[in-house]
């Protein structure tokens, strides 16, 4: 009988202590940082203003018409590769 006493003794110490390490590391994983990061390609649609030359045609005080070179802008919506980090 004392070494069936002395057995479940050593069998219960070996669950505890078990169960405190696992409690233990358990409680670690949760404030540690994930280690798995990888960059990602994603197109982003940025605006952007672009020159665009136009010619006018525009009268003197005499009625003779003049070519004129006259400078506009233009927002267009450009897509742009960029790189984002993803961790999981």
């Amino acid at each position: 009988m004392n070494r069936f006493n002395l057995l479940k003794k050593v069998v219960c110490g070996m669950l505890v202590a078990g169960a405190i390490g696992f409690v233990g590391t358990s409680t670690a994983s949760a404030t540690h940082y994930p280690s798995s990061c990888y960059y990602k390609t994603v197109i982003v649609w940025e605006h952007q203003t672009e020159p665009v030359v136009d010619w006018v045609t525009k009268y003197d005080h005499c009625g003779r018409a003049y070519e004129v070179k006259v400078v506009r802008y233009v927002t267009v919506k450009v897509p742009v590769k960029k790189l984002v980090k993803v961790c999981y």
